[in-house]
């Protein structure tokens, strides 16, 4: 298996990056929840731009790709071309923040008041923070983050006829939880993305400790979104040294294929005599 290159990588920060609002010459890094009501009222939002904040509020961390690729899923009424007015609008009232890293990487989160407007809608209070706003955020978290909505794009985009049911992760965005299937053959899977440099102990047990409480058991399939092919063999290694895992079973996919086509994407590790390991696609 040859290595594939994934752009999820890397520590490097986050940064900020301004979007003035021409009219009132101000760049802003939060809102109002009446704010966005009142644009709303207005027409100033469309129904593209609620989309959107439905998403970045489900996702926590978006790229430009994965914003048009989830948009286009979501139905007709939200096809269109481009989405970036729609990004820079809410950008210029501090509703939609943006965040840049050394190699020109991209992405996308709600500001204080867009995560607060969307935690009403579903009827969930949130209290301000003075904290919220960060200028810098870790890379690390964000690649994993990225790493992991992109599988689940994977999923959304090939798998849509299936019943699927995405869980809400709480705000732990390197987490991704989801069911597919009906019945008996309902399958509950716990998505973590793992990274070379990783302590898998750490990033995994938090994973199961999570989807323990969000399935109610230990009866969930524990998939891992490594950076390439190469990289399932050394996680497996890693995984093999004894790190604790309570799931049902375990499962490996990579970061470029997973965004293909998540379902046929996914990996077993199958050891010879002599020990060695090798991962072989398999279906579940």
């Amino acid at each position: 298996m040859g290595i594939t290159t994934t752009p999820f990588v890397g520590q490097d920060d986050f940064v900020f990056v301004e979007e003035k609002n021409v009219k009132q010459n101000k760049v802003f890094k939060d809102c109002s929840v009446s704010l966005i009501d009142n644009l709303v009222k207005e027409e100033i939002l469309s129904d593209i731009d609620l989309k959107i904040l439905e998403l970045l509020k489900d996702y926590t961390y978006l790229n430009y790709y994965a914003i048009d690729k989830l948009l286009k899923a979501s139905g007709n009424v939200y096809g269109k071309d481009n989405y970036q007015s729609n990004l820079k609008n809410m950008r210029c009232y501090g509703i939609v923040l943006m965040y840049r890293n050394n190699n020109d990487v991209c992405v996308y989160t709600l500001s204080q008041g867009g995560y607060i407007y969307e935690s009403l809608k579903r009827g969930l209070k949130v209290a301000r923070r003075k904290d919220f706003f960060e200028n810098n955020i870790s890379g690390n978290l964000i690649n994993h983050t990225l790493s992991v909505n992109s599988a689940i794009l994977g999923l959304i985009e090939q798998d849509s006829d299936k019943k699927i049911r995405l869980y809400d992760s709480k705000d732990f965005s390197m987490y991704r939880f989801f069911a597919i299937g009906e019945g008996k053959s309902k399958l509950k899977f716990a998505v973590v993305s793992v990274r070379r440099g990783d302590s898998y102990a750490f990033v995994i047990t938090g994973c199961v400790g999570r989807a323990i409480n969000v399935f109610g058991s230990n009866d969930f399939i524990l998939l891992l979104c490594c950076e390439d092919q190469l990289h399932i063999i050394e996680a497996a290694e890693e995984l093999n040294k004894g790190v604790p895992i309570i799931a049902s079973s375990v499962y490996f996919t990579a970061d470029n294929i997973a965004k293909e086509d998540l379902m046929e994407a996914i990996f077993t590790i199958k050891q010879d005599d002599e020990g060695k390991m090798s991962a072989a696609l398999c279906k579940i």
